[in-house]
């Protein structure tokens, strides 16, 4: 993956232009290359985009994070959002059952 970007990236001068997200996703996504970690605030703020660069350039390990996060935090405010991504991305952890879940917690409470 790293290849594919910087062989990309290697022949060019000047300034790249990155259309999909926007430039804090970006740069959180490279500070979490250089250091293997991510703030827990950025996750909170960028879940979904997040997962979506992370899923473009394929970083398996970011792409975990942020699919946890939105699992464990699915709310009214998010749920159509959610439950919309887990189809759009095939996610596992993160799926229609979980939405349903929170729908029927939701009722008995």
């Amino acid at each position: 993956m790293s290849c594919m970007f910087f062989l990309k990236v290697k022949n060019l001068k000047g300034k790249i232009k990155i259309v999909d997200t926007s430039p804090g996703c970006f740069k959180a996504m490279l500070e979490y290359f250089y250091c293997g970690e991510i703030d827990k605030r950025t996750v909170e703020k960028h879940s979904e985009d997040l997962f979506a660069i992370a899923h473009k350039y394929q970083v398996k390990r970011l792409m975990d994070i942020c699919e946890n996060y939105m699992a464990a935090n699915i709310a009214a405010e998010n749920l159509s959002n959610r439950c919309l991504f887990a189809e759009l991305y095939h996610l596992s952890k993160l799926s229609k059952v979980d939405c349903l879940i929170f729908i029927l917690q939701l009722r008995i409470i």
